[in-house]
Parts: structure tokens; sequence; C-alpha cells
């Protein structure tokens, strides 16, 4: 059996997730494998304080297509893109248990901020790469 089958990209289409989406794509090139994008939103109720939930959605469905296609360009195999709603980490793991993901790499934040790109192999966090500049 191959270390990673299945690559998890969690993505919040922030400045810094082209740099997880680099390190996205070479895992799936190292070890073959297919990755699904993901993008979780925050919890629709307080969402609808600011935005209409059925635009956000569509917003967030059309940003995922764009990863996808992007991924695909890059010759990778993408699966179904996710978009799921709650606490992004907690939805983040439950999809990685759900499709069977065996690696997360979670692309989140801005330029300026602390970057972080979590890899997460089976359900133990292995490694963190806190600057972009780390890969």
């Amino acid at each position: 059996m191959k270390l990673s089958q299945r690559v998890l990209f969690a993505t919040d289409f922030g400045d810094t997730a082209a740099d997880a989406e680099s390190v996205a794509v070479r895992l799936a090139d190292v070890f073959r494998a297919e990755v699904v994008p993901l993008h979780v939103m925050e919890n629709a109720a307080e969402s609808a304080r600011i935005y209409d939930c059925s635009q956000m959605e569509e917003h967030a469905r059309r940003r995922l297509s764009e990863v996808a296609y992007r991924l695909r360009a890059a010759d990778v195999v993408v699966s179904e893109p996710v978009l799921d709603v709650g606490s992004p980490y907690a939805r983040m793991m439950d999809q990685a248990n759900l499709l069977n993901g065996n690696v997360v790499i979670v692309g989140s934040g801005d330029r300026g901020e602390e970057v972080v790109v979590n890899i997460r192999f089976g359900m133990r966090d292995i490694g963190f790469a806190r600057e972009r500049d780390a890969w």
C-alpha cells in the first residue's frame, strides 16, 4: 500500500493558499495520489449577518472549481471538490476521515501573516511549516 493515496487540500482561498497548493501538487506527484480540494465555510448562521449564504456558497464552489482546474492543469488526479460548513479544523479532520485522506495540506492566511501549512499523515500531525519559504 502506498504511503499516501489521497491528499486533502484545504484552502481558505487566501494569498498563501497558492503556496500550499504547490505543496499538494508536489505530494500528489511524489506519491501518485489524488487530491481532494476542500473549503470549509464558517457557521452559516454567523455568516448570514454579513452575506447571503447562498451567494457565499456559490462563490466558494466557483473558487473550488478554479482550484480543481489548476490542479488538473498540473497533471494531478483530482477528486470532486468538497464544500463543508462548520468549524474549519473539525470539519477538515472529519472530511479527512470520511474520505480516507492520508495527508491534509492546509493553506490559510494572507501574506505578511504567519503561514501555516499542516501536513498530516494518518491520524498524527507530524510536520508543520510556519513560513512559506520552509518548503
